[in-house]
């Protein structure tokens, strides 16, 4: 093998298994990401909005999971009601609608948790929250 026949080996395999190293979420993370080249942070965030798209049911409740710093409006533990994906951002990830109490916001999905862990969407927010942290 040339070293450029080596190169290719372990870029696709990288590319099927990158994610293994996080055990079960690992390999499910590596099934939604498959093919996709796992420095390509554009087109793993477009696959992720995908996938949720096709996997979330809208509207659902969620919690606020993370400090947005101390202008946010949303704190830690506030409930919100997730609307839609509204957005896809290179810093910030999946973005979604959300709404708390009067008020409408654009949100990082992976600062959120389903709040009802029987939930369809509280596994694929949680992955997804799982592949972010990790990226």
């Amino acid at each position: 093998d040339t070293e450029a026949d080596v190169e290719t080996a372990v870029n696709e395999l990288a590319a099927k298994t990158g994610w293994s190293y996080l055990g079960a979420e690992g390999q499910e993370i590596n099934a939604i990401l498959a093919d996709i080249d796992i420095n390509d942070t554009t087109a793993q965030m477009a696959a992720w909005r995908d996938h949720l798209a096709a996997t979330l049911t809208f509207p659902f409740k969620a919690v606020v999971d993370e400090w947005q710093g101390p202008r946010s409006p949303v704190k830690p533990g506030d409930r919100v009601r997730v609307l839609n994906i509204a957005d896809v951002d290179e810093m910030c990830g999946v973005l979604v609608g959300i709404k708390r109490k009067f008020s409408s916001f654009v949100f990082p999905l992976c600062d959120l948790k389903a709040f009802d862990p029987k939930s369809p969407n509280h596994d694929p927010v949680q992955l997804y929250a799982v592949w972010y942290a990790n990226r």
